[in-house]
């Protein structure tokens, strides 16, 4: 940097000591009637060499190539090559230039890169989202279905209580005639249990009846062999 300005100031010292001594040997030849050739011709030589340093200087630079070599470089970098870089030998104000340049570009790119790589994350993102939206569309509407299948074995159940409630209905009214038919069924077989026990009780007594008759009928007949014995032995 310090060089750059080295440069330019003695370029810029060397023009004006060019015009300065240019405008010396002009008024030096105007006022003086017989003007010194020897002093003219030192004057001019200098004013020369001045110019020479300067073109020297310039030349070195080779401004005019490394101008059209930025503008191109500068024109695919507008056009999006960001890679282009620009290399120029020497420090001036050019080179300085393209070092700016090329810092520029290097963020320029590392930034694009940045996007990029988040522009990419983002359609990763998207893609996942998309994938999941239609993962929840696709359980929406399966849960809507078996909703569906819910609410119509809710509104089957609901039919299946409704014709059971009417038969327990009826059932209970039936239930409370049952009741009091059972009661008096109940009254009729006490009874016909006590009728059945005087049953018992009177079968016990012809059985006993017939136990005694048995019994006469077997005195009878023995009093009658007995008879029938006396009366032999008689005759």
């Amino acid at each position: 940097m310090n060089k750059l300005r080295i440069g330019t100031n003695v370029i810029r010292s060397f023009l004006v000591l060019g015009i300065i001594i240019s405008i010396a040997g002009l008024i030096y030849s105007i006022v003086s009637a017989e003007a010194d050739h020897l002093l003219l011709s030192v004057l001019f030589a200098i004013n020369i060499a001045a110019q020479l340093a300067v073109i020297r200087i310039l030349i070195a630079r080779n401004l005019p190539a490394r101008i059209k070599l930025m503008t191109k470089a500068m024109n695919r970098a507008a056009e999006g090559e960001l890679s282009e870089r620009v290399v120029l030998e020497g420090e001036t104000e050019i080179s300085l230039l393209a070092d700016n340049f090329n810092a520029m570009m290097e963020q320029l790119s590392g930034a694009i890169k940045k996007v990029h790589a988040s522009l990419t994350e983002l359609r990763k993102i998207s893609a996942t989202i998309g994938q999941l939206s239609e993962k929840g569309v696709s359980s929406a509407a399966i849960q809507s279905e078996c909703l569906k299948r819910t609410a119509a074995a809710i509104r089957e159940i609901n039919r299946s209580i409704t014709d059971v409630s009417t038969p327990i209905v009826t059932l209970t009214s039936l239930s409370t005639s049952n009741t009091a038919s059972m009661t008096d069924m109940s009254g009729s077989l006490e009874v016909t249990t006590r009728h059945l026990e005087s049953l018992v009780n009177s079968v016990e007594d012809v059985s006993s009846s017939i136990i005694e008759m048995a019994s006469s009928a077997r005195h009878i007949k023995e009093n009658a062999v007995i008879l029938a014995t006396d009366t032999s032995r008689t005759a």
